[in-house]
């Protein structure tokens, strides 16, 4: 009896043993960790990020074409460029005052276009932009409403897609309820046509996307901004609809607002707390500049700070700049995808298409196109490339392999991917 005594306590403690090793485990490293918060943040590679659409753009146009704004927007973007271009934002808010405000409306009224995404909009922004067709109707901010996803399709027969496109929140591979923003729909006043309709809900009355022009220029309000993350970009479905979507951009380079972008909880207390955006707000040095006391205290502290500057400067070497080393983006988004697409273990599509690329390669050097069943092609392949001929032989035949099969495992990969490398490296 005591032995068994003396065995169970063992067993209970190498179960609690393996239970804590599996918990350091899975806690820190063991299983690849993903953030599912909606951040939407332009550099983050995590799934609700926007690092892919943004290294898509860039990548569409030319280099000298895309030009990112780390300034606030009165600093950065210009009233009137030598082009017609674009001024892109997606994020959760778009903060601005009022001097961001004047040259985002100067930008668009000069014959430009604004694509913004967010779940709120500024209200200074709206007073300017939107005018009711009825007297009594007025801008407020996005409306909510709980549902398990955004579904959506286009107005415009081009651009209507056959099914909607839907998109679920998902946080680990399960999809969750959650506040959807919307166009309110006491803005759309009788049959006026204003705003435009972009794309909206088929079976209800929910738009996400409106049209309203301004001057010479138009903006391009999306209540979505879900739609444009890294987990939907490396979907052939959310690739379609971003395509679609930023089809309504001008052929001109693209201003990318990298500064503006803040949580939504304080997008809507920042632009919505002031109902009256001309009345002027009590700073916080008013109560101390209205004591005299309080003022000549503050007027020596900054005395001092001065000239604790000016002396201090005199006695110290200048800071030497540091020069960031020069990026290659195009390296790093080819990156990117392939570490997504890996991750979505769709490995047959991966070798499939690195193949498509290698006989692309073969047809334009050597004027040799692979067909099934031809055996004279793995010999002539290897005289003009000289590679020798059970080396192209494997290659070409774990690619029949994969091409006939659903399925494609990690193994089956890589030793393809060797094969391709070697091939690119040691052809003649």
């Amino acid at each position: 009896m005591e032995i068994f005594k003396q065995s169970k306590t063992w067993i209970t403690l190498g179960i609690a043993a393996l239970a804590l090793l599996a918990f350091f485990v899975y806690q820190y490293g063991g299983f690849k960790q993903f953030d599912w918060s909606m951040s939407l943040d332009d550099e983050s590679e995590e799934p609700y990020g926007t690092v892919v659409v943004k290294q898509v753009l860039e990548n569409s146009i030319a280099q000298d074409s895309f030009r990112v704004l780390d300034k606030k927007i009165n600093k950065s973007l210009p009233e009137s460029p030598e082009l017609p271009s674009n001024f892109i934002f997606i994020g959760q808010a778009l903060l601005l005052d009022t001097n961001d405000v004047d040259r985002l409306l100067y930008f668009v009224e000069n014959g430009n276009t604004a694509f913004i995404s967010s779940m709120t909009i500024p209200d200074l922004l709206m007073d300017e932009v939107f005018f009711s067709p009825c007297d009594t109707l007025y801008w407020e901010d996005y409306p909510t409403y709980y549902d398990t996803a955004v579904v959506t399709n286009f107005v415009h027969p081009d651009l209507r897609a056959e099914t909607p496109f839907t998109f679920p929140y998902v946080v680990r591979n399960k999809i969750q309820d959650t506040y959807w923003e919307q166009i309110a729909g006491h803005v759309f006043c009788g049959d006026s046509g204003y705003p435009t309709v972009i794309s909206q809900s088929p079976d209800s009355a929910i738009v996400d996307m409106i049209r309203l022009p301004y001057g010479d220029g138009v903006f391009y309000l999306q209540t979505s901004p879900i739609a444009f993350t890294n987990f939907y970009l490396t979907k052939e479905r959310g690739q379609a609809y971003v395509e679609r979507a930023f089809s309504h951009l001008q052929d001109g380079p693209i201003y990318w607002d990298d500064f503006s972008n803040v949580p939504a909880a304080v997008g809507r207390r920042k632009n919505w707390a002031n109902n009256n955006p001309l009345e002027p707000k009590q700073g916080p040095l008013d109560y101390v500049l209205s004591q005299p006391p309080l003022a000549w205290a503050w007027y020596l502290l900054l005395t001092l700070g001065l000239l604790y500057l000016i002396f201090r400067a005199k006695r110290q070497q200048r800071v030497i700049p540091v020069l960031e080393k020069s990026r290659n983006t195009s390296l790093e988004f080819i990156a990117t995808i392939g570490r997504m697409h890996f991750s979505g273990q769709n490995h047959r599509r991966i070798a499939l298409q690195q193949m498509d690329l290698l006989q692309s390669f073969i047809r334009s050097k050597y004027r040799l196109s692979f067909e099934k069943g031809d055996a004279n092609f793995a010999e002539q392949l290897s005289d003009a490339s000289e590679i020798d001929k059970p080396t192209i032989e494997k290659m070409f035949l774990l690619y029949t392999n994969i091409k006939s099969s659903n399925f494609t495992s990690d193994k089956t990969l890589i030793e393809l991917h060797k094969l391709t490398d070697y091939f690119y490296k040691n052809c003649r």
